[in-house]
């Protein structure tokens, strides 16, 4: 046998290049996409799969080419090579390709080239959709008829890519069947192409994945079940859809903000509310009304629309499923189609209407009457004057002292429900017990927080509840399974109503529940008439000082013909008084044919003129001056004043720091000046806007297992430019990717028509100066200001206040000054005294043309001055100046994160914790999402701060993560709780995480050869240390993961950096 090679030594080695090289380097997108696909592969694998088992020579051939041999990178092979392994193909099913002969008949008026194959595609999908308004599908919008300039070349130009080389490659490769295959790939199957060798891609074919519903695990439990007993040579019936308890959630948001029920002379009435079906049904004598009643608690029971079955999308919405008081009109249509069914058997109303299924008779039925009977004998303001009497305290602005007690408010829910309900609804003790956690536990979850009907099932002994037994069952009798899974649904049922539909009310007619702008998400409970009186001082303050009331001809001309309708003002406590907020999120509802529909809301209306302004501020950036958009904005500018600060020579100069916060800036806008503003901004006749849709999976960062916790995230956005400019989503990804976007898949949305100017300007004129607000029973028009929840508000104040500067605070525009501004806080550095004194003598004195007051409590400065006698609060001239959440030192300009304000609040009322669904990965999730959030550029940047600014950042941000993380881990049951090897697991690939990121932002950095290094054994010990400072005080359940952490900090690559630490972390604390 020939021994040596063929070849020279010295020849290059060839290379081969993996198969599956996308999904290998793009482990994150394509686990996405397996979310929405059930496979998931390259096109030379997708490829391989469609060629029968007989085509072994074509096979082979497409397996080995451009494998074997070296591949120059700029030669047609190296693209063709390229696109058979990176490019994704997503699908649900393979159709066999006998079933596809059709194709092979339509297909012979086409040719049978590429081209050929990618216009009969287009043309099969538009014969399908003959409205071009409903084709969904990526063919079809870019062959839709252009008739105006919006950028749609885009996506005309990668159509146009799919028929030229190196795509005609695959008709060749794969021989006869290529017009079946190719066909089917493009009609059925999502294409994606990575973008420009990033981890970014774009879909270039197939139905939009905005389109496309999760893949439900359910599918493949019900395929693996179906295959067991298809080998076990069983038949199993087509199962009607039904959702897992764990799906099913409580609409716990409908109990906030809650208004009270009043009677005519203007009393509150303590109900369930008076449509209620409770509330509605008064025969206790009328065998009707307890079917009647039965059917709201037993919906599924009764084949009526319920959240247990899924639910046709065309006829009812998940809001109209989960509401207690408007089933009467569907109860009727289900009598008329029971009647319908009898045919010639015809049957009186009063019968009809006592129907009920069998399975219901008995037990089930008595205890709907004694339900019936409780609630008329129940007492709820004996209980309610009882359990939460109205609370007095001494200082009246404290707002939230004024709150009821959480476990006041679970001892009257608590009573309400037993009383209703009764002791032997439950069955037993046991039983009792545990509905009574639960309602402690529903009453104190945070905003965002909710509970399944898996939750409520939890620990309940269903063998205990004898009205679930069938009649004629002998008490004690063994269960079967089917009677089991019987008397399970039945009882999930009724407690889906307990807590949806009678808890959830209960709670809405007695309380204001509400969120506070200091506690973040801990909900508090005020009794209506508390909170009545707590909202009457800031209301009668509006009505002075912002609104006009409108009469009775201004309201109906507005409901009319206004596109933006009606706002709704809702108070949120603070520390002191009360903070007016209008949701303009909030979709705007409309009566249509005696129907109540959902518009789109105001902010949505505002997208294309807020994009408008947005790109106009783009390319003139003057217009806005020095106003930040975030605080990420600070680092650039910073940066840039102290090498200003250095070229005159000025880098040692003590330096001056003055702070203001404009008082009310939102309500004391002039809106004369707002309107000829954007007139003056908005200076095209026409706009081109450019929707598209970008995902990305939450967490995930893991390489073992990057789905593990992951969780995708839509964004829907729009962006503008001028009509006949080319707007493609291609040069917003490039974009993108250059900010450091990864990871990410981009789906190109639909065509718009463009937007003129005057369009813009009339919406908003409409905004601004005719908002009209409803409050309580009559109609108010906004005259100074604009809403502060509004999407173009904070640009509207910078573009004003950019105007305000030039023209009041000219002379703070000095090369050797810095004006800082996010939208109301103002701070001025400087190393002139004199500049910085004249600005806050200017600022404090007001600027009525622009509506701006200072408060002199809320100001500060780092040296010695007063304003008309009072002394402003000063800050030592060496130190971290707090601005925004954020500190900047005073001397060096180095960035840190303001601990001194992040001490004041309480970390456990920010978090968020998922009770029902994997608890484990979503507590992975996010605890990856906390640290990311507070991994800001400049905090961690180094070409900026030094590295102990950067290492004391750090130390604190893993401080927050470790508090946020003991607070999450507190906050679940004990059987919930994820292991300590989880919680090693999520601190670990946080350590990772935060290091990767430190590297990314000093990539970035343009003077590299001055930043310092931030070491990985650096930031492992940081975090080491910071959680153990945390789980120290409360080592009690975290031994395991305490001593884990001390042996990492003792490890041999972590050996000796706590003398070098420890001094910053001791600074830290």
């Amino acid at each position: 046998m020939k021994r040596k090679r063929s070849h020279a030594v010295n020849t290059a080695a060839i290379k081969r290049p993996r198969i599956d090289k996308a999904c290998t380097n793009n482990k994150q997108t394509t686990t996405l996409l397996r979310q929405y696909y059930t496979n998931v592969c390259t096109l030379r694998q997708y490829l391989l799969c469609r060629l029968p088992d007989s085509a072994r020579r074509r096979r082979r051939r497409l397996l080995k080419y451009g494998v074997e041999g070296i591949v120059e990178q700029d030669s047609s092979l190296a693209r063709e090579v390229h696109l058979l392994d990176n490019i994704i193909v997503g699908s649900h099913k393979y159709v066999p390709l006998d079933e596809l002969e059709i194709i092979d008949r339509d297909i012979t008026v086409f040719t049978q080239q590429q081209s050929g194959i990618v216009d009969f595609c287009i043309w099969k999908l538009m014969r399908t959709n003959t409205n071009d308004s409903r084709a969904v599908h990526l063919l079809c919008h870019g062959a839709q008829p252009r008739t105006f300039d919006n950028g749609l070349d885009a996506q005309a130009r990668r159509i146009m890519s799919l028929k030229q080389h190196p795509w005609t490659i695959l008709s060749q490769l794969l021989g006869n069947d290529s017009e079946r295959i190719l066909c089917d790939m493009f009609l059925e199957c999502g294409i994606f192409q990575p973008f420009d060798d990033t981890s970014n891609m774009i879909q270039l074919s197939g139905k939009p994945l905005t389109e496309l519903k999760q893949v439900c695990r359910q599918v493949k439990q019900m395929h693996s079940i179906r295959a067991a007993a298809h080998n076990a040579k069983a038949t199993l019936p087509e199962a009607t859809p039904y959702c897992r308890l764990s799906d099913i959630r409580i609409t716990r948001h409908r109990m906030l903000y809650g208004r009270p029920d009043r009677s005519p002379d203007g009393r509150i009435r303590l109900t369930l509310g008076r449509k209620h079906v409770l509330s509605r049904l008064i025969n206790q004598e009328d065998e009707s009304e307890n079917v009647h009643l039965a059917k709201y608690i037993f919906p599924h029971q009764f084949d009526l629309q319920n959240v247990f079955s899924a639910p046709d999308a065309h006829t009812a919405t998940m809001q109209s499923l989960r509401t207690s008081d408007d089933r009467d009109i569907e109860i009727v249509a289900a009598l008329d189609r029971m009647q319908a069914k009898l045919g010639d058997k015809v049957l009186d109303d009063a019968r009809l209407k006592t129907l009920v299924p069998r399975r219901l008779k008995g037990g089930v039925l008595q205890l709907v009457r004694r339900i019936r009977m409780r609630h008329k004998r129940a007492a709820f303001r004996y209980m309610y004057e009882y359990y939460c009497p109205r609370r007095t305290v001494p200082a009246l602005d404290d707002s939230i002292a004024l709150a009821i007690p959480d476990n006041m408010v679970v001892a009257f829910c608590q009573a309400a429900v037993l009383n209703v309900f009764g002791a032997e609804c439950f069955g037993s003790v046991h039983n009792r017990r545990c509905i009574e956690a639960k309602i402690n536990h529903f009453v104190r979850l945070r905003r965002y927080e909710n509970v399944s009907v898996h939750d409520l099932l939890d620990g309940i002994r269903i063998a205990e509840v004898k009205w679930l037994a069938p009649q004629r069952v002998k008490p004690g009798a063994r269960l079967s399974r089917t009677d089991f899974d019987r008397r399970k649904e039945l009882m999930a049922e009724l407690l889906y109503f307990v807590f949806d539909s009678f808890l959830v009310p209960l709670i809405k007619g007695h309380f204001h529940v509400t969120e506070s702008s200091v506690h973040r998400n801990r909900l508090f409970y005020f009794r209506h008439d508390t909170w009545a009186a707590m909202c009457e001082p800031a209301i009668r303050d509006m009505k002075a000082n912002m609104l006009e009331e409108c009469g009775s001809s201004t309201v109906q001309k507005a409901e009319t013909s206004r596109s933006i309708g009606v706002n709704f003002v809702r108070m949120i406590p603070k520390e002191r008084g009360m903070r007016p907020i209008i949701n303009l999120r909030r979709a705007m509802v409309k009566q249509q044919r005696g129907r109540t529909t959902y518009g789109r809301s105001i902010n949505s209306l505002l997208q294309p003129a807020f994009q408008a302004m947005n790109w106009e501020r783009s390319i003139r950036p003057h217009l806005t001056g020095d106003a930040m958009f975030s605080v990420d904005d600070m680092l650039p500018q910073l940066q840039a004043f102290r090498k200003s600060l250095q070229r005159q020579g000025l880098a040692d100069a003590p330096l001056y720091f003055a702070k203001i916060d404009v008082q009310g800036c939102f309500d004391s806008l002039p809106q004369d000046k707002l309107m000829l503003l954007v007139s003056r901004v908005l200076e095209r006749t026409d706009y081109a806007i450019k929707r598209f849709s970008r995902v990305k999976l939450l967490s995930g960062h893991n390489k073992q297992t990057p789905g593990f916790g992951a969780k995708p995230s839509w964004k829907y956005l729009l962006r503008a430019c001028e009509r006949g400019k080319q707007l493609a989503l291609d040069d917003i990804i490039t974009c993108e990717s250059k900010d450091g976007r990864v990871n990410s898949i981009y789906v190109d949305g639909r065509a718009q028509g463009p937007q003129s100017r005057a369009t813009m300007l009339d919406i908003l004129q409409e905004h601004i100066e005719s908002n009209i607000i409803s409050i309580g029973n009559r109609m108010y028009r906004q005259r100074k200001g604009i809403a502060q929840g509004s999407i173009v508000s904070s640009l509207l104040c910078n573009l004003l206040y950019s105007q305000m500067e030039h023209e009041a605070l000219a002379f703070t525009n000095r090369p050797d000054s810095k004006l800082l501004r996010l939208i109301d806080d103002f701070l001025l550095i400087t190393p002139d005294r004199t500049t910085a004194e004249q600005f806050m003598q200017t600022m404090h004195a007001g600027i009525a043309e622009y509506g701006v007051q200072v408060k002199v409590e809320k100001s500060r400065a780092n040296f010695d001055v007063a304003i008309g006698g009072v002394q402003i609060a000063r800050v030592p001239s060496v130190a971290d100046f707090a601005y925004c959440g954020h500190t900047i030192n005073t001397v060096t300009l180095d960035l840190g994160k303001d601990h001194e304000r992040a001490k004041k609040n309480n970390t456990a009322d920010g978090v968020t914790v998922e009770h029902s669904k994997m608890p484990g990965q979503s507590f992975y999730r996010k605890t990856l999402n906390a640290l990311q959030m507070q991994m800001h550029g400049m905090l961690i940047s180094t070409a900026h701060n030094a590295v102990e600014t950067v290492l004391a950042n750090l130390f604190r941000i893993f401080t927050g993560v470790a508090q946020k993380t003991y607070h999450y881990v507190h906050s679940l049951p004990a059987k919930s709780k994820p292991a300590e090897k989880l919680v090693i697991r999520a601190i670990t690939d946080a350590i990772k995480l935060a290091h990767k990121l430190v590297k990314r932002c000093r990539s970035r950095s343009v003077s590299d050869d001055l930043c310092g290094v931030v070491s990985t054994a650096q930031t492992r010990w940081l975090a080491c240390k910071a959680f153990v400072d945390v789980l120290q005080q409360r080592q009690a359940r975290h031994g395991k993961l305490l001593a884990w952490l001390q042996e990492e900090m003792r490890s041999k690559a972590l050996r000796g950096l706590d003398r070098q630490l420890l001094p910053i972390v001791q600074r830290c604390t």
